[in-house]
């Protein structure tokens, strides 16, 4: 049994996104790569790591199992090529980092360990605040850069905004809903039906102003800053949610499943960011953090399903 490092790259590609064409959006291949990569994987395990569903994919028990090792495996990859590569980093001193409680749950610490291992001699300093406050905080030079949802920025003239990743929003329903089961669904289809909709990070603004743009108001019955519990109370059917990919998950802590479709319309994406004063030219340590997070991860795909 033996299988590449670049099969287990895609293969954690797979598993974390639940579909082919977004894995292969990740890891800037073709879905084709990412197909027989996760074939030959199969075959030199002799397991079937995934359920191919008409949703996307599924790990299987054995997947689930094999991801954990393959996490570890990650890390100690990244490890040995730190101790080859990053002997004598040359980047020292301190960097001031704020970021949105969004952005710190689904996309900073992943990256920020990476950044880490490869510059040991940085000090990191972090804080998590709204957006107002991480602009005044980068206006007034309290903090160096901010990883924020860049839809809102106020201070656009004396800003420099990175949009690092563009996410699409899809309809997020119990699994068996009767909205999941239509071929074609708009977002009319979904002002018929009870919504739950998140307000952390400035969301239920973005929401409002999306439905808005198509001349509807949706039926909201609950609202909280808390995504598990929207998660929760879609997963139970007892509303439904518009929310973005980056968010998404396809199981509640509990065990229930959640289920997300596309909807005919071609609606606004909620786009991630990262910012620094305009007019304070960057360090290289500045430079470095923004290329990690500088790296364009493709334009959505607005019509893939996953479930």
């Amino acid at each position: 049994m033996s299988f590449t490092l670049k099969q287990l790259r895609y293969f954690l590609a797979a598993a974390e996104a639940g579909q082919v064409s977004a894995a292969a959006t990740a890891v800037n291949v073709s879905q084709s790569a990412v197909t027989l990569a996760l074939r030959d994987l199969e075959a030199a395990l002799g397991v079937k790591l995934f359920e191919r569903r008409p949703t996307g994919l599924e790990l299987t028990r054995e997947g689930r199992a094999f991801m954990n090792c393959a996490l570890a495996i990650q890390d100690q990859v990244a490890r040995a090529m730190h101790c080859v590569a990053r002997v004598e980093d040359p980047l020292t001193g301190t960097l001031r980092i704020g970021v949105t409680d969004t952005l710190s749950s689904y996309f900073l610490f992943p990256r920020l360990a990476q950044f880490r291992r490869e510059h040991p001699g940085l000090e990191i300093r972090l804080k998590e605040a709204l957006r107002p406050e991480l602009e005044a905080g980068l206006l007034g030079g309290e903090i160096d850069a901010a990883l924020l949802i860049t839809a809102r920025i106020e201070h656009r003239d004396r800003l420099e905004t990175r949009i690092f990743h563009r996410s699409v929003r899809r309809l997020w329903a119990a699994a068996g809903h009767p909205l999941t089961e239509r071929p074609r669904i708009s977002l009319a289809d979904l002002a018929e039906h009870d919504l739950v909709m998140l307000r952390s990070d400035e969301s239920e603004h973005h929401a409002r102003s999306m439905w808005g743009q198509f001349g509807l108001e949706p039926k909201v019955v609950f609202e909280s800053a808390s995504i598990e519990a929207v998660r929760n109370m879609v997963a139970h059917g007892m509303a439904i949610a518009v929310l973005s990919d980056a968010l998404f998950r396809s199981w509640t802590v509990d065990g229930l499943r959640v289920v997300r479709r596309s909807l005919v319309e071609q609606l606004p994406t909620l786009d991630f960011g990262v910012a620094w004063h305009r007019d304070r030219p960057p360090g290289p340590a500045l430079l470095a953090f923004a290329e990690l997070f500088g790296r364009a991860e493709g334009e959505p795909e607005a019509g893939a399903d996953g479930g």
